[in-house]
């Protein structure tokens, strides 16, 4: 149930931006994990769908493990596509007008299309969800809507820079029930 002081769930992503891809032209994986907060503390679901409750929030947690990180967070691109429409088609799990196209784009200066804040780096911040440590950016909150029993594949891409303007991106695809059950 929506407590309304702080947020219900956190959709964590992490990586080590130490890595390097085999294919450059492909983005590397990254790992995910949800934190549950409904009860008033903070519970690791790890890489499971997860079910929230309509009225709740959600923020998207970035982590990077790398032990002395050289690249920074661009850009996290999230999108939202709805596998089960239910009775009626919603664009994202979320009501907020940011997730009106079902995408977002989260920049540090918030000029991306939908104006969406980047906040961090803060280092030595915690994971619940993916169960790790490292440089941590986030943007949220952000409310979910009256979807019941609707599901979401979300897309979440960060894009990350170091000073040489070297390039690389992570990606994952985890899903999101909108109802009651937890």
């Amino acid at each position: 149930m929506p407590n309304g002081t702080t947020p219900d769930a956190n959709l964590d992503v992490s990586f080590s931006s130490d890595a390097n891809p085999f294919n450059s032209g492909l983005p590397i994986a990254m790992a995910y994990g949800y934190t549950d907060n409904s009860q008033g503390s903070y519970r690791g679901k790890g890489q499971t769908k997860e079910t929230v409750a309509p009225g709740s929030t959600v923020y998207f947690e970035i982590f990077d493990t790398a032990s002395s990180p050289t690249f920074n967070v661009v850009s996290a691109t999230i999108s939202a596509v709805n596998n089960n429409p239910g009775t009626g088609r919603a664009n994202s799990p979320f009501s907020d007008a940011a997730w009106s196209t079902g995408t977002v784009v989260a920049t540090r200066t918030p000029a991306g299309p939908n104006e969406v804040q980047l906040r961090g780096p803060n280092n030595g911040a915690t994971s619940t969800g993916c169960n790790v440590t490292g440089r941590n950016w986030a943007c949220g909150p952000f409310t979910v809507g009256n979807f019941n029993g609707q599901r979401f594949e979300i897309t979440i891409s960060v894009l990350m820079q170091d000073g040489q303007s070297n390039q690389k991106t992570f990606t994952v695809d985890p899903e999101m029930v909108v109802g009651e059950g937890k």
